[in-house]
């Protein structure tokens, strides 16, 4: 009917009113509103009326019941109507207006009611501080029902937004502002209206839902006696709720398997360039918790293994390696610092440990022939591999980098422990046998929390939630050809878990279960005389992977990957103790393989799930190469210091993807 009293037609444009730039703009100007007349001129009526009004209003389709009334006494014939609305509508109901110490009236207090519990929303008013308004009555402790985890109390539907002097729409066609619940209430309203408006086939439990959980925690931690569960926010209400996922089979949101979660989804690794590629990863569709729909660029959470100021910022810069000789052919070394890692890593790879000891590494004689060795918490270079460049007294710590010279397939389980021999069979012919693990700790994974999405480029802390592991079984060969060569052949059968040549993969973008890689690598060092030496190697492997299951990996083929690299160093260059180097490499790339990936990328005017396919090259056709350079020289008997350089071009085989670093590093010796 007609507004003759004003409250109706502001409560009304606080929700609706058009953005025509005339007056105000409503919180859903799109929505439409079916106006109720259930009080007279004067503002008051009868509890029948409001029932009758409730009914008739979704009867007629209403999604969304704005009651911006209340009293301090309810009637069976409204609880009756509030129960029989529930399962058709969003009930919103303003708290009050008596004071905070109160709490809500009716119909706001039939929130915990049976058969409506879940489907009403209770609203307080703050000021423009967010602060609670001194008026808007509170949930307190009070109207709870149910028990253990079933029990609800008022404070469990109880959020808050803007009611003290808002602007809006008035009697004969003016504007105007108002104060109260009343005006808190038809905004909540609105945000009801929008998250209906984007997904009409949710309920009104799960629309109640999603208001609640994206609201701005107030006052204190968690849902409380005064703010509930918060601010409601427009923003956060239409962002995914509670994980969002990638579709990868079934055609309706509610049969759907999915991928993991987007809020963590992350990768790196010698092959995130080939991801970075994918058109069906970059236009992907997630769905959240409420089977919503949203789009997303998952692309955007492909890392990149560029060296950075913030991964050099994470190595050692104060450690204590103490090498101690315990007995007549038994050496043990570590390293004992209080940083977090001792290396320079890609911020796309697993660099973290705990401080402390580590770089644990001990080699015992047991006759003539042979050693044996164990390592702990520590890297693989230089340890299993004679002919390692960290291996090389000449060029051991000059360069950043250079993994393709240290064994790469070795380096797959890195930071973990291994043991191994390493015998004399033959004339300058040594022989190697190692078994080398290593295992991610597990970290809990916040997935009920609220995502932000900026594009869906989302910058985000990710969780280890499906941990790395790796073990390999390593045989080599050495031999001494003469005085100037050494030469070197090493083989190696390395299976991992969820992770395929070294990959990090978390949530939406955790794409392999299992890979076995079986390599072969071919090293060289040459005495080139007058101080001049040389290092060069070359290593193959073919892998056999299998796609995690209900991941955006439908199927993937073997995989052929290969790393290469040759330096140069000479020593006494500008005085007796200094050596300068360059390398030149191809850290560990795939050269030939490919996977097919399948995700959702829309929802059909029909509700089905549109999916898209694509066979993705993991293979690069601009593979990345390493130019290094690095010099060291001894300033005194105790310290040593050294410079590093390091070009990356087409960083993860990225064309047109480059970045540098410098470090300097100090060494004492005590």
């Amino acid at each position: 009917g007609d507004d003759d009293n004003h409250h109706g037609s502001h409560v009304a444009g606080i929700v609706a009113s058009a953005n025509n730039g005339v007056g105000n703009t409503g919180v859903a100007p799109t929505a439409r509103i079916l106006p109720v007349k259930v009080l007279s001129g004067s503002g008051s009526g009868s509890t029948t009326d409001v029932a009758n009004g409730i009914t008739w209003a979704w009867q007629q389709g209403a999604r969304v019941i704005n009651m911006s009334l209340g009293g301090s006494g309810g009637t069976p014939d409204l609880q009756t109507a509030i129960r029989n609305a529930a399962p058709h509508a969003v009930l919103v109901a303003a708290a009050g207006n008596s004071g905070s110490t109160l709490p809500p009236g009716f119909p706001a207090q039939y929130a915990t009611a049976s058969g409506v519990v879940g489907s009403m929303l209770i609203v307080g008013s703050v000021n423009s501080a967010n602060t609670i308004s001194s008026f808007s009555q509170t949930p307190g402790s009070g109207g709870c029902t149910g028990t253990g985890a079933a029990r609800r109390c008022w404070r469990d539907f109880y959020v808050v937004a803007p009611g003290e002097n808002i602007l809006s729409a008035y009697k004969d066609g003016l504007y105007a502002r108002m104060t109260g619940t009343s005006m808190a209430t038809p905004y909540v309203s609105g945000v009801a209206a929008l998250v209906l408006g984007k997904t009409p086939s949710l309920t009104p439990a799960q629309v109640v839902d999603i208001i609640k959980r994206s609201s701005i925690d107030l006052g204190a931690t968690g849902v409380d006696n005064t703010y509930g569960w918060g601010l409601v926010s427009p923003t956060r209400a239409l962002q995914p709720v509670g994980g969002a996922s990638v579709a990868v089979a079934g055609s309706t949101a509610s049969g759907m398997t999915t991928s993991g979660y987007v809020s963590n989804a992350v990768h790196g690794g010698s092959w995130s360039g080939a991801l970075q590629k994918s058109s069906v990863l970059r236009k992907a569709a997630v769905f959240d918790a409420y089977g919503r729909d949203f789009t997303a660029d998952l692309t955007a959470n492909v890392g990149s293994g560029a060296f950075s100021a913030l991964a050099a910022s994470d190595i050692t810069v104060l450690a204590w390696t103490p090498q101690v000789h315990v007995s007549e052919g038994l050496y043990m070394t570590a390293l004992l610092d209080d940083g977090e890692v001792n290396s320079v890593v890609a911020l796309t790879q697993h660099g973290d440990r705990e401080s402390g000891l580590h770089d644990v590494f001990m080699a015992m004689r047991i006759n003539e022939d042979t050693t044996v060795m164990a390592g702990y918490d520590t890297a693989t270079a230089g340890r299993l591999n004679a002919l390692d460049v960290a291996a090389d007294p000449d060029m051991a710590g000059l360069f950043l980098s250079a993994s393709a010279l240290n064994s790469p397939y070795l380096a797959l389980t890195d930071g973990g422990t291994f043991t191994g021999a390493v015998t004399r069979i033959g004339e300058g012919l040594t022989m190697t046998i190692a078994h080398a693990w290593s295992e991610e700790e597990v970290y809990s994974d916040p997935m009920d929390a609220f995502i932000t999405i900026d594009d869906f480029s989302m910058d985000f802390v990710a969780e280890v939630t499906n941990p790395r592991s790796a073990k390999s079984t390593v045989a080599g060969l050495q031999y001494k050809a003469n005085d100037w060569l050494d030469l070197g052949l090493t083989t190696t059968m390395t299976r991992e878990t969820n992770s395929l040549l070294g990959s990090m993969e978390q949530g939406a973008l955790s794409l392999i279960a299992e890979s076995d890689t079986v390599s072969l690598g071919l090293s060289a060092r040459l005495d080139l005389g007058d101080g001049w030496s040389a290092s060069a190697a070359w290593s193959a492997g073919q892998s056999t992977v299998t796609a995690a299951e209900g991941s955006l990996f439908a199927e993937v083929s073997s995989v052929t990957s290969q790393a290469y690299g040759l330096a140069l160093s000479k020593r006494a260059v500008f005085t007796d103790e200094d050596t300068i180097g360059v390398s030149v490499s191809r850290p560990l790339h795939i050269s030939d393989g490919e996977a097919l990936v399948r995700a959702s990328t829309g929802v059909s005017a029909g509700g089905q799930i549109v999916y898209a396919e694509e066979r993705l090259k993991l293979a690069s056709e601009t593979p990345e190469t390493q130019y290094e350079v690095g010099y060291s020289t001894r300033l005194s008997e105790q310290t040593t210091m050294g410079v590093s350089a390091l070009y990356q071009q087409n960083v993860d085989g990225v064309a047109g993807e480059h970045a540098a670093g410098v470090m300097v590093r100090m060494r004492m010796e005590f």
